[in-house]
């Protein structure tokens, strides 16, 4: 009678431990492991217990040692659901770390996707604002060009909002890079200038005035590199940058920062072409804004005074001691190159490299 009420209670203990750890008693877990030896290896203190009291069974007679193997095989089950329990909670945990390890990963992907989608977004709008630079600045000097007046108005106004726009951009940069407000004074003052210029009147003035403040702006960027040992890979870019929009063929190579001026004097003579003369105003432009170091040229020494045309010309637009003859002698006398040796690159990448340097032509115009 005992035996049974123990049974019994030991019955429902079970039922609420199979109930907790989701198995059946006894569940086998693998292939690999009896059940004795996975109850002893993962319920040992239930496991010792069954053992101890199959001992102490062996040991008794009459009821006392049915009592003990009741007790005995009840802990022997317990040990079994157990050892279900421990298992599936193992699991469990693994489980759960698997998901988290899962979700962290696709966190790292959700991270890069974001990463590639907001490079792609800045190249694009890298390329649709120097496609639209480029556009402005044509149409900045349009109105020298002849037979054209009424119909260009409304580019002139377009054209100088916009250069007004980018010296306000680009006096913002320089204050960013270190310069002192004093210093960029008369930046602000020329900005000025050319907003206070009424658009519907006195058009070509306001363009003017728009470009002399953009000149003024880009003197104060010039400035503040200026004030650094030397220029950085991200002014290397910035300057690449500032040629594609000019559109003055560029790239990096270990001379230096290459600007291509084919075209830029008559195949004979030395005598400047209506594009080599906005060439050199681009040279300018992109000599303030980046002061580093001599601007060598490039050209067919021979003859002499075609060199020394290019370089009267230029220093036109360039402090005259940053202009620097090099000996060169070009197999095509119509390649003309403008090297800025402070800005060379020892191992150019293919993406600072640009494809159209090699591809100018000498009729390319504005």
């Amino acid at each position: 009678m005992r035996a049974v009420l123990l049974r019994a209670l030991f019955a429902s203990w079970l039922c609420a431990c199979a109930s907790a750890g989701g198995a059946a008693p006894g569940q086998p877990a693998g292939t690999h492991e009896s059940s004795d030896a996975r109850a002893a290896r993962l319920a040992p203190d239930l496991h010792a217990r069954a053992h101890e009291a199959e001992l102490a069974a062996q040991q008794a007679s009459g009821e006392t040692q049915d009592d003990l193997e009741a007790v005995a095989a009840l802990l022997r089950e317990a040990s079994l659901v157990e050892a279900d329990r421990v298992e599936l909670e193992r699991k469990r945990h693994a489980s759960e770390e698997r998901e988290e390890q899962q979700e962290l990963a696709r966190a790292e992907l959700d991270r890069k996707r974001l990463a590639v989608e907001a490079r792609v977004r800045r190249s694009e709008a890298a390329r649709i604002a120097r496609a639209e630079a480029s556009r402005v600045f044509a149409m900045a000097v349009a109105d020298e060009r002849p037979g054209r007046a009424q119909d260009l108005e409304s580019e002139r106004r377009e054209a100088a909002a916009w250069l007004i726009g980018r010296a306000q951009l680009t006096l913002a940069a320089a204050l960013a890079l270190g310069l002192e407000a004093p210093r960029g004074q008369a930046a602000r003052e020329a900005i000025e200038r050319a907003q206070r210029m009424p658009q519907a009147s006195a058009t070509n003035g306001r363009l003017e005035a728009a470009r002399a403040a953009l000149e003024a702006a880009e003197r104060a960027v010039g400035e503040a590199r200026a004030l650094r040992p030397g220029p950085s890979r991200q002014e290397q870019q910035a300057l690449l940058e500032m040629a594609a929009e000019r559109g003055v063929p560029a790239a990096l190579d270990a001379r230096g920062l290459v600007l291509d001026l084919t075209g830029a004097m008559a195949p004979r003579g030395s005598a400047l072409t209506p594009r080599g003369r906005k060439l050199l105003e681009h040279v300018g432009a992109i000599a303030r804004a980046h002061p580093h170091g001599v601007l060598r040229v490039e050209i067919d020494a021979k003859p002499a005074q075609r060199a020394r045309a290019l370089i009267d010309a230029l220093a036109k637009h360039v402090e005259p001691a940053r202009v620097q003859l090099g000996e060169s002698a070009l197999p095509d006398p119509a390649r003309i190159f403008i090297v800025l040796l402070a800005y060379g690159d020892p191992q150019p990448t293919s993406a600072q490299l640009t494809p159209a340097l090699d591809a100018a032509a000498p009729g390319r115009t504005e």
